[in-house]
């Protein structure tokens, strides 16, 4: 008898834009590179698409030279401005990201570029689509590469 399974990913690059996150429970704080703590935090895409349900790590270090980043992710995912707070405490919050494009040992990866803060005015991005960003025009021939069926690829050569 054979094992059946899932065949949806929750890997792979993200398309570039902005989209819309909710934080995993799968996210745990360690020791960071630097000696300092970290929060790794799993970033599960919730924006309706073809991204839905792809995942990306984002480290948050806790030391206090990088402390204008935990700044940037705290603004962006709501957090209060007093107070004290653990990791768990947020766990299940959704927050709007713009996606762009780094790498690890040489790899593509999707990184988190920007966090939108939510405002007044929008007190919520549960609903919102995400924004892919069309620039194809502006890269070189050989980055943006072309699938089977002849369509212009939006991550080319790193699909």
């Amino acid at each position: 008898m054979s094992t059946s399974i899932d065949l949806n990913r929750t890997t792979g690059l993200i398309d570039l834009g902005t989209h819309t996150f909710k934080i995993s429970e799968k996210s745990k704080e360690d020791i960071g590179p630097s000696g300092d703590p970290c929060w790794y935090i799993i970033c599960k895409v919730i924006s309706p698409g073809d991204n839905l349900g792809k995942e990306l790590l984002h480290t948050v270090s806790l030391g206090e030279r990088s402390r204008w980043k935990m700044d940037e992710f705290l603004d962006g995912i709501g957090a209060a401005r007093k107070g004290r707070s653990t990791l768990e405490q947020f766990i299940g919050r959704t927050f709007r990201a713009t996606v762009g494009l780094g790498d690890y040992q040489g790899k593509p990866k999707s990184i988190i570029e920007a966090f939108i803060p939510v405002s007044d005015s929008q007190p919520s991005f549960d609903e919102l689509p995400s924004q892919v960003s069309d620039f194809q025009s502006a890269l070189p021939a050989d980055v943006v590469g072309e699938d089977p069926e002849g369509e212009t690829s939006r991550r080319g050569r790193f699909s």
